[in-house]
């Protein structure tokens, strides 16, 4: 299943201080990076997805 065609939104995004490093997961559970960020088109291009993620799994914020 795609991201587009999910429907169902993020359960979570992190942006980092880097340009085009943003991640985010689907209400799927899917890990998703978006590609095509840049300073003319901030937005981006789309969605590269990755492997399912259980909602058993827990999450950690690293500092820099």
């Amino acid at each position: 299943m795609s991201v587009a065609n999910a429907k169902q939104g993020f359960r979570y995004v992190s942006i980092s201080r880097e340009q085009g490093q943003i991640w985010a997961i689907s209400g799927a559970g899917i890990i998703c990076r978006r590609i095509g960020v840049t300073h003319e088109n901030p937005a981006g291009t789309g969605w590269v997805t990755g492997i399912g993620v259980s909602s058993e799994n827990k999450f950690q914020r690293v500092k820099n």
